[in-house]
């Protein structure tokens, strides 16, 4: 197969990346679901005593938290519970997007020749690539964030 061949590729299957993550950045910023401990732990709808026989059945308590068992961050506490602010996360996508995608499609459209611009177009998809991949972990509530004192995710 010719290189030019070879970059028509390359380029048709980055356009079909960047598609298929505008549709999951569209997707994503919609969503609003959130979980709750009860749901964690698997009662939906709060926690009922044991039956007493003789007295009225008692009323459903939400579950609580009784201890996050440390007394000081830990390795979850500070990857799972990381919260990237609205400029930092507006920072990292703008990277992702011109980094990751942007320029590599405009160097494999109209650039291919090159072979320095190919590795820089390659090094700078990667760091794009790696900002999203952090972005991706740093927007994310983590269910684990409800075992450590969070009321929501």
């Amino acid at each position: 197969m010719r290189p030019a061949g070879i970059g028509a590729i390359a380029l048709a299957l980055g356009i079909i990346a960047l598609i298929v993550k505008l549709i999951w950045w569209r997707r994503a910023s919609g969503m609003t679901e959130s979980r709750t401990l009860e749901q964690a732990i698997g009662v939906a709808h709060g926690v009922r005593p044991p039956p007493v026989p003789g007295r009225a059945p008692l009323s459903i308590m939400a579950a609580r938290l009784l201890g996050a068992g440390h007394t000081s961050g830990t390795f979850l506490t500070h990857e799972f519970g990381f919260t990237a602010s609205r400029v930092q996360a507006s920072l990292l996508r703008w990277l992702a997007w011109l980094g990751g995608f942007v320029l590599p499609l405009i160097w494999l459209g109209f650039g291919g020749g090159n072979t320095a611009a190919a590795q820089f177009a390659a090094g700078l998809c990667i760091i794009g690539l790696m900002a999203e991949r952090w972005l991706f972990f740093a927007e994310a509530r983590h269910t684990v964030r409800l075992f450590h004192g969070d009321a929501r995710t």
